[in-house]
């Protein structure tokens, strides 16, 4: 017997599954980005605290912010607690401090 790991019912051999990086198995209607619920077969997404969050989600909700633009910083590199993309630090950068 194998559990979808979403809704915790039998998947049965008949059912449209699939299996995520990790190996847990999900209905495919289960398998969603937990904050809008958009299917996300064959998307990008991220685990973060054991929920599944689709890309844009991922940049609108969770990713933090740079301190410069306030885009949201996914590849990103830290000054002190000052968050900026990865882009290489140059001192136009720094005129916030200004």
């Amino acid at each position: 017997m194998v559990e979808c790991k979403a809704c915790e019912k039998e998947i049965q051999p008949t059912d449209a599954k699939l299996t995520d990086g990790a190996g847990d198995t999900y209905h495919s209607a289960c398998f969603v980005c937990s904050k809008c619920n958009e299917p996300l077969a064959g998307k990008q997404y991220y685990t973060i605290n054991n929920e599944k969050i689709c890309k844009d989600c991922y940049s609108s909700k969770v990713a933090d912010k740079c301190v410069k633009c306030g885009k949201p910083c996914v590849g990103n590199t830290k000054f002190y607690e000052f968050l900026f993309h990865l882009n290489p630090i140059n001192n136009d950068q720094f005129k916030i401090f200004e």
